[in-house]
């Protein structure tokens, strides 16, 4: 049975439309601004310190690396048309998803963030790792919905850990028409996720195509082809 994620369709239907950095903004100071603070050193440092955050306060990768870290960012999407003030670099209104490659001690990783300016102040929300495709409501429902459920079947861990995390994510089916209980639909893919729960890592298969009846996506915790 297919779940339904609604009202992210911005967030998780559009990213099929990922575009690389350097985008091709909106024509305008604001949309040459952004150009402009997306290269800058300041977002380079924030990309760089939240693949930091993550490589050794939540996902605990690489802490004895010594050598240099090194930041890449990917694909960029716009969600939210920016903002900015004159004489301020920073935008003071925007949201947009970028995605961003972490290298050091010859291992590249994925990362994810959901950006968010607000004031003058851009905050970076960590999304899950990897090529995943979903926005941040539809990963929110995946999560609550599928993981925890898979995690709380699982032999209970030593003491009393129970923490999930996402360490990866991948595409394995790209969009495209497939049939789905003898009926063709756009736009279906599948996903791989690896979790780690208190030392013991398990994958899980989802399967997503968009809702028929609204904005939004339908989902099932298992292969396209098992639907």
């Amino acid at each position: 049975m297919l779940r339904r994620s609604m009202g992210v369709s911005r967030l998780a239907l559009a990213l099929a439309t990922l575009v690389a950095t350097a985008p091709v903004l909106a024509a305008g100071p604001d949309g040459a601004a952004m150009e402009q603070y997306l290269r800058s050193k300041h977002y380079m440092d924030r990309l760089f310190k939240l693949g930091i955050y993550w490589d050794r306060n939540v996902l605990q990768r690489q802490q004895q690396c010594q050598e240099n870290y090194e930041v890449e960012p990917t694909t960029f999407m716009l969600l939210d048309p920016p903002q900015f003030e004159a004489g301020n670099p920073v935008p003071v209104h925007g949201i947009w998803q970028q995605r961003f490659r972490l290298s050091r001690c010859g291992e590249t990783v994925t990362y994810n963030a959901i950006a968010v300016a607000k004031s003058g102040n851009v905050e970076l929300q960590p999304q899950v790792p990897g090529e995943s495709r979903a926005g941040p409501s539809l990963i929110k429902d995946l999560y609550e919905q599928a993981v925890a459920v898979e995690s709380a079947n699982m032999t209970e861990a030593k003491g009393d850990c129970k923490k999930v995390l996402v360490t990866d994510t991948w595409v394995s089916l790209p969009p495209a028409p497939r049939v789905l209980g003898g009926q063709t639909i756009d736009n279906v893919w599948e996903e791989e996720w690896t979790m780690d729960r208190c030392g013991t890592e398990f994958q899980m298969s989802f399967c997503f195509k968009p809702s028929a009846q609204q904005s939004g996506v339908d989902w099932a915790p298992r292969n396209c082809n098992s639907l």
